[in-house]
């Protein structure tokens, strides 16, 4: 496999897809459902499809961001049967759904939290030797790490 031809591009036009398919589905099935089973079934689509390892998309062109848009606001037009004339963003807020670009940052943000303040990391940091936290690049730093955590890991006899 040739992970130089991999990109977003084709990450997201899969993600849309897959999504377009279960929008199909739930659309088929809306008419059976209550509005909070609907409600579920397409939050747990979002969660599930939309989200997952969004951080990585932090960054990148538009034109990606606004594919997975429309593939939100479809689902959100089909949990709220409203129309293509009606707002997408008050669409949006109607669900208590972020829009595609903010669920990235809230991700992101989410995360940076988790590692702050509930997560080892100062541990692991506070462990590390000064010449491997004073690092000012990221290749230095990995390279540093690397070292350290080689020699700790296989001490010499």
């Amino acid at each position: 496999m040739h992970y130089s031809r991999l990109t977003l591009s084709q990450h997201i036009k899969a993600v849309s897809k897959t999504c377009f398919y279960h929008i199909w589905a739930l659309k088929q099935v809306c008419g059976s459902l209550d509005h909070e089973t609907l409600c579920t079934v397409a939050t747990a689509l979002v969660s599930s499809r939309l989200d997952y390892a969004n951080s990585i998309l932090y960054g990148i062109p538009a034109k990606h961001i606004s594919r997975l848009q429309c593939t939100q606001n479809s689902l959100a037009r089909v949990v709220t049967g409203t129309g293509f004339t009606d707002s997408s963003s008050s669409t949006l807020k109607r669900l208590d759904w972020f829009p595609i670009d903010a669920r990235i940052k809230f991700k992101i943000a989410t995360l940076t939290f988790k590692a702050y303040h509930l997560a080892p990391v100062p541990t692991v940091w506070n462990s590390l030797p000064p010449y491997v936290r004073s690092c000012t690049t990221l290749t230095t730093f990995h390279k540093h790490l690397k070292s350290h955590l080689f020699q700790s890991s296989f001490p010499t006899a």
